[in-house]
């Protein structure tokens, strides 16, 4: 029989068959209660102190103590998901009374504004850090997460040009400042970062090829401003590849290469930041191609 204090002062009893026979286990007994008795006081502390820590307040906390951890657009991208999200629904929220219903509603509540399934597993991602950590360092009893389960992906609506549209879009971009980086994207199938990222050590006119190596990426710095950076990790390692060079490739840059003479250009597509931003408006700078 355990004798237990309510947070309010009032007491209660609370009876635990140990199912141990009666004889010679009095010592297993008391030892079993006493794990009892400590376990009982770790609950009322945890329900007393950090367990009334308001979820959003520790969701901030948490990602104070990650950021040295991440790379500046990911902690910009884990501040963006708290913020707009996170915070909102889970504001009046306690760590300790959170559900793993409330993580299910939360899911619910996010396809309801439209986040497809894959979006809602980045947020799944980082509940899951989250919780473990604050379980994890005692400020709940109980990982609500490992009750949830992981939302599940959506495969991606792509959209193809077809051939006429290619066709159409080649002739398009013609003499326009995108023509470069819009023709290697759409003859190869290029990532636009990794048009962005060609340097023309990268093309050997001689051998008639043209080698992906590295991207050119936005990125958020430490100070949350924009800037542009090369990295020489890839996707995968299917990705760096090299791709032989057709007449019409190999006449793109060419011209390319003669209209930057004088100029010492590194890169084969320059202006990242116009570039950048530009490519991801092409319906609207050439029109329904």
């Amino acid at each position: 029989m355990l004798n237990l204090k309510h947070p309010d002062g009032s007491r209660w009893q609370k009876r635990i068959n140990l199912e141990l026979p009666v004889k010679n286990n009095l010592r297993r007994a008391e030892e079993y209660l006493q794990a009892l008795r400590v376990e009982d006081i770790r609950q009322q502390q945890i329900q007393n102190g950090n367990g009334k820590m308001l979820a959003s307040d520790y969701l901030w906390s948490w990602l104070d103590k990650k950021k040295p951890l991440l790379s500046p657009t990911t902690h910009h991208g884990y501040k963006h998901i708290i913020e707009c999200h996170m915070e909102p629904y889970f504001s009046q929220k306690t760590m300790f009374k959170i559900s793993c219903h409330d993580i299910e509603s939360y899911y619910e509540e996010l396809k309801k504004k439209g986040l497809s399934g894959t979006t809602i597993q980045h947020h799944h991602m980082i509940l899951k850090q989250v919780f473990y950590t604050a379980c994890r360092t005692g400020i709940i009893e109980k990982d609500p997460m490992i009750y949830v389960d992981k939302p599940k992906r959506e495969k991606p609506n792509v959209n193809y040009y077809s051939q006429e549209e290619a066709s159409k879009l080649w002739e398009v971009v013609k003499d326009h400042k995108l023509e470069i980086v819009v023709k290697l994207a759409l003859y190869y199938g290029f990532r636009r970062s990794e048009v962005l990222g060609l340097k023309w050590s990268d093309v050997d006119f001689s051998a008639g090829t043209v080698a992906v190596n590295r991207a050119v990426v936005n990125e958020f710095s430490g100070e949350g401003k924009m800037t542009v950076r090369d990295k020489a990790e890839l996707k995968g390692s299917s990705s760096r590849r090299t791709m032989p060079m057709s007449d019409l490739i190999l006449d793109l840059l060419k011209n390319e290469k003669e209209k930057k003479l004088g100029f010492n250009n590194e890169y084969v597509c320059t202006d990242f930041l116009v570039t950048s931003s530009s490519l991801m408006r092409l319906p609207q700078l050439f029109g329904n191609c």
